[in-house]
């Protein structure tokens, strides 16, 4: 029941909307404390765990992830238990977050928030060690490229993709940026050396039920996803990145494809721009976020009561 407890991220930005400078950072600061508490409150939660702590314990390693697994041998070198490890990885990822939530704009954090909470949150920040520190270099990534800083921002690029192969996506973004030619030719060469993992993923997700298709209460969400977004803002500058918001949506029906939309939504943000002179109309935003957090996180007790059940797994997200 503990996972309710991320609702509480909602207090402070349910204040954004009505702050400014001294009082903004004020309530930023408090959502750090509170994003920090929940993550290390929830160190070990969720099914993967097991795995992962087997391959730490094991020295194993992933070879397209090598960022993860130079952090692996730095908190073994350190002598760190897989606990250690954890603290050690967690706390990368509130840096990294802190400094992007200081430095964007607060509309546009709650943009993210909003829709990444309720969708993604449980699983990337508690149970997809690689995924989850993929997209906290993301989002520096957004800070960077926001601000015009495109080599800092490829640093950040390459940092997220050395993390997880996933954020390849991110590199689209440079179509329109640096020479075309050479990016496609870069973007082909990497996808050609990553086809044999990306095969190897997708058949061992097909085998275990990760594209079967949901419906329900699904719908309501891609719903959610593909509407509310462009109510609420509007998009300039890039009609390719909104291509890719809509098709990875379309793909979350499949759960597995559902760990690409954090991706979606850092595509998009450096178009994203507040459509309303009345800032007030944010709220109808944050209140169908907190709608849905709180759903979701009903849906995957009760799933996580129903797998150990079955003896999927000993230990879910509770």
């Amino acid at each position: 029941m503990t996972l309710y407890y991320l609702l509480f991220l909602y207090i402070p930005m349910f204040f954004f909307p009505l702050c400014k400078d001294g009082a903004l950072k004020f309530f930023k600061l408090i959502l750090v404390f509170l994003y920090s508490f929940y993550i290390l409150f929830h160190l070990n939660s969720g099914p993967d765990h097991v795995i992962y702590q087997w391959a730490y314990e094991q020295d194993t390693f992933t070879l397209f992830e090598p960022l993860y697994l130079l952090l692996m041998y730095l908190a073994n070198s350190f002598g760190f238990e897989y606990f250690g490890f954890l603290i050690f990885l967690k706390f990368i990822n509130i840096i990294l977050f802190s400094v992007f939530l200081f430095n964007s704009d607060k509309y546009t954090v709650l943009f993210f928030l909003c829709f990444y909470i309720p969708i993604s949150f449980i699983t990337f920040e508690l149970n997809l060690l690689r995924q989850s520190l993929a997209i906290h270099f993301s989002l520096l990534f957004y800070t960077t490229f926001r601000k015009g800083c495109i080599k800092l921002s490829i640093f950040f690029v390459i940092l997220a993709i050395l993390s997880h192969i996933s954020s390849l996506l991110l590199l689209l973004l440079y179509i329109w940026k640096v020479n075309k030619v050479f990016l496609l030719f870069f973007v082909v060469i990497v996808v050609s050396i990553a086809l044999p993992l990306l095969t190897s993923k997708f058949f061992d997700y097909y085998h275990l039920g990760g594209f079967e298709l949901r419906s329900g209460v699904f719908v309501i969400q891609l719903a959610v996803l593909l509407i509310l977004p462009f109510i609420l803002y509007k998009f300039s500058g890039d009609y390719t990145a909104l291509f890719l918001y809509f098709f990875i949506c379309l793909l979350s029906f499949a759960p597995v494809m559902v760990r690409l939309y954090p991706l979606a939504l850092v595509l998009v943000m450096p178009f994203v721009y507040l459509r309303f002179k009345d800032k007030y109309l944010i709220y109808i935003l944050l209140v169908a976020s907190f709608s849905l957090c709180t759903l979701k996180i009903g849906l995957l007790i009760s799933a996580d009561q129903s797998a150990i059940k079955e003896g999927v797994y000993e230990k879910g997200y509770q």
